[in-house]
């Protein structure tokens, strides 16, 4: 397992690594992760108090639906009934991409997937570090390794939700093209 997700990373994320940080979801994520860690006890404990569990199952149940929404996708686009407008994505690349459609729309739902399994993973792995007790996820007195492992949660949720609204908005544009591809066949049919 490890060997395929080295593979993975290095083989598609890493080439996109450019885009992957680039991308607005990234940067959000990655502030609110930060504040979370250097500021979420002192900020949040006051007023906010979610608890553990709380949080922790509405994050599974979200990524869950996530992960399967994504690998429904994912295997809609890679069994293409129409053979022609696959060779049509496989062929069209623009100039400054290295990938060409197809690959790119196989990577966004592959990448959102894989990040959905990776929120369910350190949700696990924070639930059994520190259980599920009724204290916030951010009490005044919890360690500095706890506000990192919260931080890292928030970061990779957000991030997770941003990743998703990418995901459904390539789904539309895909659904789009199809559609006009469709029309294309449907006008040279009657023309020929």
């Amino acid at each position: 397992m490890i060997k395929v997700l080295f593979n993975y990373l290095r083989q598609e994320a890493g080439p996109r690594y450019g885009e992957i940080l680039k991308g607005f979801e990234f940067w959000i994520a990655m502030i609110l992760g930060v504040v979370v860690i250097y500021f979420g006890g002192d900020l949040l404990s006051g007023f906010l108090k979610i608890r553990v569990v709380d949080i922790s199952e509405a994050l599974l149940t979200y990524s869950a639906i996530g992960l399967g929404f994504c690998l429904a996708g994912l295997t809609l686009v890679l069994t293409l009934p129409d053979r022609e407008f696959s060779n049509k994505l496989v062929s069209s690349k623009l100039e400054n991409k290295k990938h060409d459609a197809y690959s790119d729309l196989l990577f966004v739902f592959s990448w959102t997937a894989f990040l959905h399994w990776l929120c369910i993973v350190i949700i696990v792995v924070f639930l059994i570090s520190y259980g599920g007790g009724e204290d916030s996820v951010l009490s005044v007195g919890s360690s500095q390794f706890r506000r990192c492992f919260v931080g890292l949660i928030v970061f990779i949720a957000v991030y997770c939700f941003g990743q998703f609204l990418i995901t459904l908005i390539t789904l539309s544009q895909f659904g789009r093209v199809y559609i006009d591809s469709l029309k294309e066949n449907n006008k040279k049919k009657i023309k020929g």
